[in-house]
């Protein structure tokens, strides 16, 4: 949902936020005339064509289908989240979302709603392939656990939302944490194991600096202390302060 409401919370008559002049539209076509949001729908689409097309929105100072504009990060959000949940149900996944609620007071972010709906869904969809995994060692076997939540930035970070995205899964292993990002990369523990093209997180984190976010991978956890992996998105109401 879009929100044209000044105010910085829903119901919140006396902190406004400027909305004018906040939208930003642009019209780059891919060398096949089609924009980028159109190819990177199509799910026919190989890697390889995937790949060319990130590059070539890189390369360029204008995006296709890219729109920034004051939301509320859980109202736009809502949707991608709660099919996510319905997906790992049906994969024996406990999925727990907390924050998403309609009338969660949280502070609206600059930024653009398609995108930002692609980048979560991507790393949902991470959690959810990796998550089942048998973590190496001993132990009884545990019940997969994939937890999304949204809150309100904390000091020092500026006005904004943080978004977590944990599991309890096998984790990521510390030599490798830094490349996840990179567009193409497959850990040597899942490339043969779970199918995938590498692309899901380079997309994501390069949506997320286009819309001046974060997206961070924790190596002490989030909130919920699920000991798997976790992924951090910072967004913000003013980007550039």
């Amino acid at each position: 949902m879009l929100v044209n409401s000044p105010y910085l919370l829903r119901g919140d008559v006396k902190q406004k936020v400027p909305t004018t002049g906040v939208v930003l539209r642009s019209s780059f076509l891919l060398p096949n005339g089609s924009s980028y949001g159109d190819q990177a729908s199509t799910t026919t689409t190989t890697t390889t064509s995937i790949s060319a097309a990130l590059e070539s929105v890189q390369s360029s100072p204008v995006l296709g289908d890219f729109q920034m504009e004051l939301a509320f990060p859980q109202d736009v959000l809502g949707s991608t989240v709660y099919a996510s949940q319905m997906v790992s149900r049906e994969k024996g996944i406990n999925f727990d979302a907390v924050g998403f609620e309609p009338d969660a007071e949280l502070p609206a972010c600059l930024i653009s709603s398609k995108q930002l709906q692609e980048a979560v869904s991507n790393i949902l969809d991470n959690a959810i392939k990796y998550v089942r995994r048998r973590r190496k060692g001993p132990g009884r076997p545990r019940i997969p656990q994939v937890k999304v939540s949204i809150t309100a930035n904390e000091p020092p970070l500026g006005a904004g939302c943080t978004i977590w995205v944990e599991d309890n899964g096998p984790g990521i292993p510390e030599g490798e944490r830094k490349s996840v990002f990179e567009r193409g990369f497959r850990s040597s523990e899942v490339r043969d194991e779970v199918k995938g093209s590498g692309l899901g997180l380079s997309v994501a984190k390069f949506w997320l600096n286009r819309m001046g976010g974060r997206i961070e991978l924790l190596e002490k956890g989030g909130p919920s202390k699920l000991q798997g992996t976790t992924v951090r998105i910072i967004l913000f109401r003013d980007p550039e302060r």
